[in-house]
């Protein structure tokens, strides 16, 4: 308080010294003082600017420290304030401006290591002398930095950058740095003591190659006795992003193995080093927890496939895509579930061979392709009257038959007198495979209750001798003994026509359906039958009828 009245004081030879008025006194003055905010001391070599105020038109807007003020403009339109005037305060802080017009001045201290303030609507009168005492507070103590900004932008080569450390206080600081940030790798140096008035650089070193795609940014803070000064670092890092991938279902499932697929659909930035796939029993597997990694390696195409094996029967697998680049490893985003099955085996049929209808036998023939998985552990063929028959038909199986090759099996009881089918077949875990179906046509038919074998077709057209010798001379299926039927014979062929087939012709000669006996009636006589109407009658040799062969069956 005794400061602040020593201020005043010092104002009373400026109040109570008065001229006398006279008609020439046209100005008035300004007589301050200046005075530490805290102490109340006056303050020395504070600077002190004068404005008028008068001299320009006034409006709002932002002033020259930063501050959403009345400005006003000159008569040039432009808002830069110019001072008419400016002092300094002595040691006893105290400052004046004299000869001033009267009107409405504004005045503006400042001082480094104080605050900036100003006092505003000071009215100046003729032959006055105004009084202004101002406060002025001083910056608390602190270090400073000279930049708000280190930016590295996304220069590749620029990776190093520095500011300076200030003390524009009165006493030196003791100041540390703090900072974390992963891609800035040096800050020097991080702790000293700053002198009153001087600097200090401070390096920063930034990796590039940790940078985020894009703008990156961090903040390094310089901490003092009075507070902190913050310092933004940005840098601009290079595109990345890590590979996509996409799984697809698992395909050629078998009982031991499967067939992974899946296809890059972004390389990523950096592109992509390995890929592959990973496997296990559980959801979401990666390379730490799988079962095994099985990288597949790379080529222009996107998709790609791989085989596993030595899985177990009957369990259920997931399998991921993986790829690894510059920022790591990532995994396609769901799983692929399978689960290993048993397959069937491939095999083939192959023609029948020595057919023996008399003893009702033939050989059956068959290849292995594949054994499947697990591999068969039965083969043999299947026969029956009907298309396509199963092992619940008629079954031959083949003994001591294993991996894959040709097999054949001797097959008795046949059904000899009619076409039948025939498959080769094999059994594992997976079930019953077969081959394409063999039909075998009967070279002849065979009428057992009879004990006679037919030849399915005509030998021809012709007279009793010819008939005769076609049937004589015939070795149809190897047999030597075919012959011409007898008329008792050739009654049963007709009441088996219709099993033997064959003996149709054209409609406008049933009549002459008829065909040569071997039995004679009379001398060049023989006995025929018309298989249409089944009359038995004779007719002479030398004409011409139909010939079917017989032979016996012993």
């Amino acid at each position: 308080m005794k400061k602040i009245i020593y201020a005043l004081l010092m104002l009373l030879p400026f109040m109570a010294c008065t001229e006398d008025i006279t008609e020439n006194i046209t100005t008035g003055d300004i007589a301050g003082s200046v005075s530490d905010q805290t102490t109340g001391e006056p303050v020395a070599t504070v600077n002190v600017k004068l404005y008028s105020i008068d001299d320009y038109d006034g409006g709002y807007g932002e002033d020259n420290w930063g501050n959403y003020e009345e400005y006003y403009y000159n008569d040039y339109g432009s808002n830069s304030y110019t001072a008419i005037a400016s002092t300094v305060t002595g040691s006893d802080g105290s400052f004046s401006f004299k000869g001033l017009n009267p009107g409405t001045y504004e005045i503006e201290i400042e001082k480094s290591g104080y605050e900036y303030n100003y006092y505003e609507n000071i009215n100046v009168k003729v032959g006055e002398t105004t009084p202004i005492h101002m406060l002025i507070k001083r910056k608390p103590a602190m270090v400073t930095a000279d930049k708000e900004l280190l930016d590295f932008g996304d220069s590749k080569s620029l990776n190093t950058l520095s500011f300076n450390i200030v003390n524009d206080s009165y006493e030196d600081l003791a100041w540390t740095i703090e900072e974390n940030c992963e891609w800035i790798t040096q800050v020097k140096e991080q702790s000293g003591t700053l002198k009153y008035g001087k600097t200090e650089t401070i390096v920063v070193v930034i990796d590039r190659s940790k940078l985020e795609s894009g703008e990156n940014t961090s903040v390094i803070v310089v901490k003092s006795s009075n507070g902190n000064t913050e310092v933004r670092v940005r840098a601009i890092g290079e595109y990345k992003a890590l590979p996509i991938l996409e799984i697809y279902d698992a395909s050629s499932i078998r009982a031991y193995s499967a067939t992974l697929n899946a296809e890059v659909t972004s390389v990523g930035e950096p592109a992509y080093s390995e890929r592959g796939f990973v496997y296990s029993t559980s959801t979401n597997p990666t390379i730490e927890n799988c079962i095994a990694k099985v990288a597949v390696p790379k080529n222009s195409k996107a998709k790609y496939s791989c085989e596993i094996k030595e899985l177990e029967l009957g369990k259920t697998y997931y399998a991921r895509a993986y790829a690894i680049s510059g920022l790591g490893t990532t995994y396609s985003t769901y799983s692929t579930a399978f689960t290993t099955a048993p397959v069937l085996p491939v095999l083939t049929t192959q023609e029948v061979t020595d057919i023996n209808y008399e003893n009702e036998r033939a050989n059956f023939h068959g290849t292995i392709v594949s054994v499947g998985e697990p591999a068969y552990t039965e083969c043999g063929f299947v026969y029956g009257t009907s298309p396509n028959p199963t092992i619940n038909d008629n079954k031959r199986a083949k003994n001591g038959m294993s991996g894959t090759g040709a097999f054949s099996a001797i097959t008795v009881n046949l059904p000899t007198d009619q076409t039948f089918y025939v498959r080769a077949y094999a059994i594992n875990e997976a079930g019953v495979a077969y081959g394409e179906d063999v039909v075998v046509e009967p070279e002849f038919i065979v009428l057992s209750s009879a004990k006679l074998m037919v030849q399915p077709t005509d030998l021809g057209l012709v007279n009793w001798d010819s008939a005769n010798l076609m049937c004589n001379n015939s070795t149809l299926g190897g047999y030597t003994d075919w012959r011409l039927p007898t008329k008792e014979e050739l009654m049963v062929l007709y009441n088996n026509r219709d099993k033997i087939g064959g003996f149709t012709h054209p409609e406008y000669v049933k009549s002459s359906w008829t065909y040569w006996s071997s039995s004679e009636e009379s001398y060049n006589y023989y006995y025929t039958i018309n298989m249409y109407y089944g009359d038995l009658k004779r007719d002479f040799g030398s004409y011409s009828n139909y010939v079917r062969a017989v032979r016996t069956i012993q």
